[in-house]
């Protein structure tokens, strides 16, 4: 059964594209027959540097709309002679030839902002784990926001998907468990 909470347009047959809807911004990944995209729900702004307080970091943009805004009002306007391009990359492609410090880990979790739909009655689809959140090194001067982690670590402990000490590296700090 195909996952209902896809936009099902054509662009998500395919692979490597930017689908802007009114969500955000996916990257898709479809396969010709199946639909597929990634929500972009957060990102960092980079800067050709780096320094052992905060990384190659400069800012945290966080919610799919203003993710969508910080990537188009960094274009070049349309009246300039000058090619725009959006690559994986920060804005002026300063870092494409330096080593970026690593993600700590990958948390695996529920999507948010979704609703029951018709062809899932059982909510399978809502409740999948298709949530993938790269916890980034924490610095002095950068320290990465996830909104709700307290709560989707709670849920990984309770369920023992998560350890204690998993819990503490992804916090930063040791939990209260009540």
């Amino acid at each position: 059964m195909p996952d209902p909470h896809t936009y099902k347009n054509d662009l998500q047959l395919q692979s490597s594209k930017l689908y802007s809807h009114g969500s955000g911004i996916d990257i898709t990944f479809g396969d010709g027959k199946n639909y597929g995209g990634i929500l972009i729900r957060s990102v960092v702004k980079l800067y050709d540097g780096s320094d052992p307080k905060s990384g190659f970091i400069t800012k945290q943009y966080d919610g799919p709309q203003k993710v969508a805004t910080e990537l188009f009002s960094s274009l070049n306007t349309l009246n300039e002679a000058g090619v725009n391009t959006i690559q994986l990359l920060d804005n002026k492609g300063f870092n494409q030839n330096h080593q970026f410090y690593p993600g700590r880990s990958i948390l695996k979790t529920h999507r948010v902002g979704l609703t029951t739909k018709v062809n899932d009655p059982l909510d399978f689809y809502l409740n999948l784990d298709l949530r993938y959140i790269l916890l980034l090194q924490i610095f002095p001067n950068f320290r990465q926001t996830v909104k709700g982690i307290e709560v989707i670590v709670k849920i990984k402990l309770d369920s023992k998907t998560l350890t204690l000490e998993k819990a503490k590296n992804i916090l930063g700090y040791t939990m209260k468990l009540v």
